[in-house]
């Protein structure tokens, strides 16, 4: 081999050597770009934080219930219940009522509204004018402008809502159930003594955040006591015990209802407060603080 051939050699090797040590990694030139690769440029997909939640005090959550009353009557298996709540803005600014109202069912008759003298029928008031009125958009914008007005709530007043339904009774163990209909306020537990020309019935609303299998035990200031399965209690629901002759419910008016859920391990016993209808009023129960 000639001296030449042997100088050529030696300047590739030397060559190759260089690029070797100017050449990084490809895998430390990748890691190095992963790493000094701005966030906004980043491909990998992260979920955005939740915003913080707002500490609410218990009076911002709910509106004060000032006043109740509850009416149910019974035909049969159909029972139709009334509610009427009274409620009070607590809070430093206006409210909204219509935040607060209840979403209305299918089995709804009825639902209005009144604050400061004024009432207003939002399901099942009169009609406002057809198709072939050519004044009804008039009326109706009227009409959205009082509900609107009526909707606002100022701070300190109070406002009534007012629910009816008709919805039939449903087997519970050994009573009936029905579905309350959905109000501002839940209703409070307590035992409705419904005094009817056909016999008497006894309406059991347990408490709010009751669980379990219940049973209700009737406890007349004379004569003895009976106890009644009703089933898993749930909330929202009514449970209704009939009594052969209305005049049981006199010595039930003067005696205890007791209400006992029982739930695992747990046993939770209640006595409710006892309302009877009073002469000439349709009202069955009335709560106020």
């Amino acid at each position: 081999m000639s001296a030449l051939h042997l100088m050529r050699d030696g300047m590739i090797t030397a060559a190759e050597l260089l690029a070797l040590l100017l050449i990084a990694p490809v895998g430390a030139a990748t890691a190095a770009e992963t790493t000094l690769q701005p966030a906004a440029t980043r491909t990998t997909a992260t979920r955005p934080a939740a915003p913080t939640p707002i500490a609410e005090t218990p009076a911002e959550r709910q509106l004060h219930l000032v006043d109740a009353a509850l009416e149910m009557r019974f035909l049969g298996l159909l029972a139709d219940v009334r509610v009427v709540q009274t409620v009070r803005n607590d809070m430093a600014r206006t409210v909204d009522l219509g935040m607060h109202l209840p979403a209305t069912e299918s089995s709804v008759d009825s639902l209005s509204i009144t604050r400061d003298g004024r009432s207003l029928a939002l399901l099942g008031g009169a009609d406002c004018g057809g198709d072939d009125d050519p004044d009804a958009g008039h009326v109706r914008a009227t009409e959205d402008e009082a509900i609107a007005d009526l909707m606002q709530l100022p701070p300190g007043r109070q406002a009534t809502v007012e629910v009816a339904a008709t919805d039939t009774l449903q087997p519970a163990g050994l009573a009936w159930s029905i579905t309350l209909p959905a109000t501002v306020a839940p209703v409070r537990e307590q035992a409705l003594l419904v005094a009817q020309g056909n016999g008497g019935h006894v309406v059991v609303i347990p408490p709010a955040d009751a669980t379990g299998v219940a049973t209700v035990t009737l406890r007349p200031a004379s004569g003895p006591a009976r106890s009644v399965e009703l089933g898993r209690v749930r909330a929202g629901v009514a449970y209704v015990v009939p009594l052969a002759a209305a005049e049981a419910l006199a010595s039930l008016a003067e005696g205890a209802i007791e209400l006992e859920a029982v739930s695992g391990h747990d046993v939770r016993w209640t006595t409710l407060a006892v309302a009877s209808r009073r002469s000439g009023s349709t009202t069955l129960v009335r709560v106020a603080d």
